[in-house]
């Protein structure tokens, strides 16, 4: 594998961790969450209701919320990058240090809330909330971000080794003696 198709690796890990980002969000917000908010016009007051289909943490946290901003750092956290790297020349040469460097901690991040998902969706198993299906699939999502960003470090990293120990030649190997 060449540093060109490393490089190749590491855009297609981030056009597709983004869109399994936004998939999540999708699918929180249009099957699994659902806030309505009324009038109550005797007392003038707002009535909001606010139903999460993932459930709850043992201390009443919102999971919804949880998937929303786990989901919505990781796109942010995306652009940012792309639009540091294209501004500053891929950081003077640093930046596939900083793609490794960014994909590990978002293996760290997208693993760590499959796994808090995952744990969390059984109590509204046990419930027998409905939508299930949609339940599994988020933390399926989760995982599958996850392994993208390990796609994208794996690859960031043989590219950092392979222009460090090969000489930095585009073809990925050392041009010997009178090589042109």
């Amino acid at each position: 594998m060449g540093r060109a198709v490393a490089g190749c690796l590491v855009g297609l890990s981030c056009f597709l961790q983004t869109a399994v980002a936004a998939a999540i969000i999708v699918i929180t917000a249009l099957k699994l969450h659902k806030v309505n908010v009324g009038w109550n016009s005797a007392t003038y007051n707002a009535d909001v209701s606010n139903v999460c289909l993932l459930g709850t943490t043992d201390q009443g946290a919102n999971l919804c919320y949880f998937a929303y901003s786990v989901s919505g750092a990781s796109i942010l956290a995306t652009a940012v990058l792309s639009i540091l790297q294209c501004c500053t020349c891929n950081l003077c040469g640093l930046g596939t240090l900083l793609d490794a460097i960014f994909a590990a901690a978002g293996t760290v991040l997208w693993a760590v809330a499959g796994v808090i998902l995952n744990y969390y969706q059984r109590l509204p198993a046990m419930a027998d909330v409905p939508r299930a299906d949609w339940r599994h699939a988020i933390p399926i999502l989760c995982f599958v971000a996850c392994g993208l960003f390990g796609v994208m470090c794996l690859a960031a990293v043989y590219s950092m080794f392979a222009a460090c120990c090969c000489g930095g030649s585009k073809r990925g190997y050392k041009q010997g003696r009178g090589e042109a």
